[in-house]
């Protein structure tokens, strides 16, 4: 691209020094300036008198005698040096001087103008004082060695120090012997304190090596570059780049380390002659330095610079001005070039900016240029800034013949051979966006405004302005891509509503993707994407939104928007993907019809151990699914229930190993997934299958012994119920079902509702449930109601001798039965119950004689035997109960008398042997009235504290004290004796014994006096 396409601004303000107070105007005037170099707030010039020029911000210029001569060469050495202590004149004030830079300089100190390079150092506070005390010595005599290191003098104090110096055309020194007589230096460069590169006009090219400042004796080497050019330019460059990562901790430069990669850094010479570019490889010291040959042309004097940015050390390059272009060359080879038809007279590097100083055409030709000498000076020049890596002309503008150009504190300094002085000034930043928006150059505005750090709400306002513009121009594009970077600060409101035109869609689909990716989006957003893509038929499109990682958006928008557009499959597809089942699954059933997919998925969530999922989207879709494929929708829900049951058996054992002895309740019948019963509505259409199901539960219940042992009560009564249906149905296979139902109602891990089992059985008329019912509920009359409701004598006798034990009273009932019923058949029936009758002592004969004569049916005879084995059983009682009377009252007669005696009677104790010991009986002893005696000690050995009674007649009296003292007790005695009533056959003799015991006897209650209160009777309720 050549340099006419580039477009051109003003970002530079070009001043005329033309104040008479000017120093810097006033050294230029007075002198002719041959040389220049900036660095560190200092410009410094060199002139034909030998004098160094030291030129500061204000202007303000110190100088000092350099050479004798002249100065035809002077570069600043850019090192830092530690501050030093130096005396006045009279030592007695003491001044910090700090030697802020050093200044390498060539130049003459004899007619035979041999070139002699010295080495400065510049002290800046001696500078401050120079322009405060005029009477500061400016500098000191010089060693005229080849090599010499001059030590400070305390007699003065001065602006510089030559600290060293080397005499460059020195025949006596062997290294600098290949060197012409008479060979003047064309050119001057300096690496910071380590290097220094000489161009001669003889071809050569001279190196020094080592601590220029530090170092005694510093090595020299000598190139010859050229045998018949001279040299124009030396220029060093120091390289770095990152060559890979390190596996080894190995040496890397401190400043330029870094975690991951290996940094390396190069040294390179750039030599120019007028027909030959070549370059030094100077990294490694102790290897030969081998040329490298970049072009077979050259360049004039002055006509070449060193881009160099210490930001970018990696993008360093030399740039070299031909008549035809301008070259750019790393230290790899050539680079690209900028045609540009003109003779370069000055390359300087400025910034980011390339300055060019060019002759203008004034009608002599270019062979004209060729004939004079290279330091023709045209009468006008022509300077042009460029700023090469946004490829637009900064500032251009003609000049005077151009002697020195130079830059420091941001200004370009341009001094001309006629003694004026140029200053050219970059614009700030405001002015050079206001300049750019005026011309519509707002990508340029924006990409400044970018390298300066603007905020980035000021960067969104230029990305607005300049979509404007490109809106309003038609460039909908380009617009739509400056509006993008507004995201975050402009309402997108604004943007959407200027592309909601059917023919700006696709610019508007743009702008919604970036909202996504930015994560700015809402739902009318992402809803307005999606109708987009739709409008667009781009599917590709859509399903890369859809399947995007990055980006986020309300996933429910998009699924109801793709629905409602008929995009099931992308709808599907991403409810899949972001979880969503509930729209997922209702989008493959209610939309698409596609229950194979459905339980497919479910498979996959099965292997998955997604339980509760499954089960959750079962219970909901089982019945469509079920309707559409019974055996697999069957098999999965098997498999859950399974499943369920296994985790849960696995939990609970964890729980009990866990609780030890802790009483922790432990619902077993609770799955992971839900409990079966949850399931049962999906087999309403298909009984078979329910029944299958069911069957496999109940059957897989017995293999969790850590479950309770019943079926679920729920499953249990479904069952019985399609047990029952089938049985009403199928009438082929009743006894089939019967068994079935009957199995299930007798095993004991068959929990079920006896009383809606009893309704079903009932409305069904299933006699061997309702039987077993009956048996189960132990309603024993009900099932002998049923066989006498059915006349089957057999049974009746059977059930009465099952469960008469348990319900005597069933003898009764049937006894009434055959009563009623009677015939010659049934005379050994009636027998047999009779007998059992008056085995359980159920009735008296005169009540059975009652119910067998009610019916009339029944004749006297049938239980005569019964009758004569009563009447004598009842007699043989009565002679018994005689004779235990007449026992019992001379018992008491007895007893009476004998208790007479005691409290009338003296006592005589004859016995001779302690009751206890059986010892013949000493004394002391004691006597009983009841006849026993004992040993003081045998009775104090069985007597207890305040006890003085018989040990003998002792345990016999506390038994018959306890039983009247319990009598006594009123509150409970009511109690026990209906207890007795109901647990005795016989109950006459219950009410004696309570009558011998006292219970109907006179109750006497005394008040805390002694006194009586009152005395009642106990009556029995």
């Amino acid at each position: 691209m050549a340099f006419l396409q580039w477009r051109r601004f003003n970002f530079f303000q070009k001043d005329l020094l033309n104040n008479t107070n000017d120093m810097l105007t006033d050294l230029i005037k007075s002198c002719q300036i041959s040389c220049s170099s900036s660095g560190n707030g200092f410009i410094v010039l060199g002139d034909s008198t030998g004098s160094i020029s030291l030129v500061s911000r204000n202007h303000s210029v110190v100088s000092f005698t350099a050479y004798q001569i002249a100065v035809t060469h002077c570069c600043k050495m850019n090192c830092q040096q530690s501050m030093t202590t130096m005396k006045t004149l009279n030592n007695k004030q003491n001044i910090i001087n700090k030697l802020n830079f050093h200044l390498v300089t060539i130049g003459a100190d004899t007619e035979d103008l041999v070139p002699i390079l010295k080495i400065w150092a510049i002290n800046e506070s001696v500078f401050e004082n120079q322009l405060s005390d005029p009477n500061v010595t400016l500098s000191r005599s010089l060693d005229d060695s080849i090599v010499g290191v001059n030590n400070f003098s305390n007699n003065s104090i001065s602006i510089s120090e030559c600290i060293r110096t080397i005499k460059l055309c020195d025949s006596a020194s062997s290294q600098l012997s290949a060197l012409a007589k008479h060979s003047l230096v064309t050119a001057l460069d300096v690496l910071a304190d380590s290097m220094i590169a000489v161009g001669f006009n003889d071809g050569h090219c001279l190196i020094i090596k080592g601590q220029l400042i530090r170092d005694k004796n510093l090595r020299l080497k000598l190139f010859q570059i050229s045998r018949s050019d001279s040299i124009t330019n030396v220029r060093f460059a120091l390289n770095t780049r990152q060559i890979g990562k390190s596996s080894s901790k190995s040496f890397r430069p401190m400043s330029l380390s870094s975690k991951d990669a290996i940094v390396k850094q190069s040294t390179t010479l750039f030599v120019t002659t007028r027909h030959e570019i070549c370059s030094f490889n100077l990294t490694n010291r102790e290897q030969d330095v081998d040329k490298l040959l970049l072009d077979s042309f050259g360049c004039e004097i002055g006509a070449s610079c060193l881009k160099s940015d210490p930001k970018q050390t990696d993008s360093l390059q030399f740039i070299v001005g031909r008549k035809d272009a301008i070259y750019f060359y790393s230290i790899d080879g050539r680079g690209p070039c900028l045609a540009y038809d003109g003779h370069k007279l000055f390359l300087s590097w400025f910034r980011n900016y390339l300055v060019v100083v060019t002759t203008e055409n004034t009608g002599r030709s270019v062979e004209n240029f060729k004939e004079t000498s290279d330091t023709l000076v045209m009468n006008q020049n022509h300077i042009t800034i460029y700023d090469i890596e946004k490829k637009f002309i900064a500032y251009s503008c003609p000049v005077p013949t151009v002697n020195q150009i130079v830059s420091e504190w941001g200004l370009i300094y341009l001094i001309s051979n006629d003694g004026r002085v140029l200053v050219f000034r970059e614009c700030d930043i405001q002015t050079k966006l206001e300049l750019l928006f005026k011309k519509n150059q707002f990508s340029m505005a924006i990409e400044i405004a970018k390298n300066q750090t603007y905020s980035q709400d000021v960067l969104a306002d230029m990305f607005k302005q300049y979509g404007d513009h490109l809106y309003s121009n038609g460039d909908f594009d380009e617009a739509i891509n400056q509006y993008c970077q507004t995201l975050g600060f402009l309402e997108p409101s604004y943007v959407i509503r200027k592309f909601l035109d059917l023919q700006r869609i696709h610019n508007l689909t743009t702008y919604l993707q970036e909202i996504h990716k930015r994560n700015l989006a809402t739902e009318d957003h992402t809803t307005l994407l999606i109708n987009c893509y739709v409008k667009l038929k781009n599917e590709e499109k859509l399903n890369e939104f859809l399947r995007s990682s990055e980006i986020v958006f309300d996933v429910d928008i998009a699924i109801r928007v793709l629905r409602q557009s008929g995009y099931f499959e992308n709808a599907s597809m991403l409810a899949k993907k972001h979880l969503r089942y509930d729209n997922y699954f209702s989008i493959l059933i209610e939309d698409q019809g596609d229950a194979k997919t459905v339980l497919q998925t479910f498979e996959e969530m099965f292997n998955e151990n997604k339980y509760e999922i499954v089960g959750q989207y079962l219970c909901k879709y089982g019945r469509l699914l079920m309707n559409d494929d019974p055996e697999t929708t069957t098999k999965l829900l098997k498999q859950l229930c399974l499943a369920c049951m296994l985790k849960a058996s696995d939990e609970t054992s964890d729980l009990n190993r866990n609780s030890d002895d802790l009483d922790i309740g432990n619902d077993s019948n609770t799955f992971v997934g839900g409990n079966p019963e949850m399931y049962l509505h999906i087999f309403l259409n298909n009984h078979s299958k329910m029944i299958e199901f069911l069957e496999f539960l109940i059957k897989e219940w017995k293999r969790f012994e850590k479950f309770e042992p019943e079926v679920p009560m729920e499953i249990s009564n479904t069952l019985l119920e399609l047990y029952m249906h089938s049985y009403k149905t199928d009438t082929k296979n009743q006894l089939r079902s019967e068994i079935k139902i009957l199995n299930l109602l007798k095993n004991p891990e068959f929990i079920y509702d006896a009383n809606k089992a009893m309704i079903l059985f009932q409305m069904n008329d299933f006699i061997p449930g309702i039987l077993f019912l009956y048996e189960k509920m132990k309603t024993y009359s009900q099932i002998l109601s049923h066989f006498i409701g059915q006349i089957d004598d057999q049974n009746v006798i059977r059930t009465c001798e099952r469960f008469g034990e348990e319900q005597p009273k069933l003898w009764i009932d049937a006894l009434e039965y055959f009563s009623e019923n009677f015939d010659e058949t049934k005379k050994a029936n009636i027998m047999f119950i009779i007998e059992k009758i008056e085995q359980h002592r159920l009735l008296t004969p005169l009540m059975m004689i009652e119910i067998l004569s009610k019916p009339g049916k029944v004749t006297l005879g049938v239980v005569r035997e019964n009758l004569k084995r009563w009447i004598k059983t009842q007699q043989d009682q009565i002679n018994e109960n005689e004779r235990l009377i007449d026992f019992y009252r001379d018992e008491c007669r007895f007893n009476n008398r004998l208790i007479d005696e005691i409290r009338n009677k003296p006592k005589v104790f004859q016995a001779t042997k302690c009751t206890a010991c059986l010892h013949v009986l000493e004394l002391p002893s004691i006597h009983f009235m009841c006849n026993h005696s004992y040993h003081m000690t045998c009775f104090e050995s069985y007597m207890n504290e305040n006890d003085q009674k018989c040990p003998f007649c002792l345990p016999e009296n506390r038994k018959i004290m306890n039983e009247v003292s319990s009598l006594e007790n009123v509150s409970n005695i009511e109690e026990q004796f209906q207890k007795d009533l109901a647990e005795s056959s016989d109950l006459f003799e219950v009410i004696a014994k309570y009558c011998g015991h006292g219970l109907f006897n006179p109750l006497t209650i005394f008040t805390d006096d002694d006194g009586i209160l009152q005395s009642a009777k106990f009556s029995s309720k």
